[in-house]
């Protein structure tokens, strides 16, 4: 029997969190998970942080994987402090 349920997933971290003072370190979870909580809402996801600095993301539809990827990467980048994932 052939299985055709398929999902995206996108495993991270944030580059070089530990050298990042407490409030700057803060304020990065804080953009990651606004962020993952958007696009997982406009692309059907959930997403959970671990370890910290850790994430993954599911996505019912494997072919957003890489515009959320991008999108996730954007923010961070583009955030109050600049972050790398």
């Amino acid at each position: 029997m052939e299985n055709t349920a398929w999902c995206g997933v996108i495993t991270g971290d944030i580059v070089g969190s530990q050298q990042l003072s407490g409030s700057q370190y803060r304020t990065v979870l804080t953009q990651l998970e606004r962020s993952l909580t958007a696009l997982c809402n406009d692309y059907s996801g959930s997403f959970d942080i671990f370890r910290g600095d850790a994430f993954q993301v599911q996505l019912t539809d494997p072919e957003h994987s890489m515009t959320v990827a991008t999108a996730l990467r954007l923010s961070l980048k583009a955030g109050e402090v600049s972050a790398d994932i």
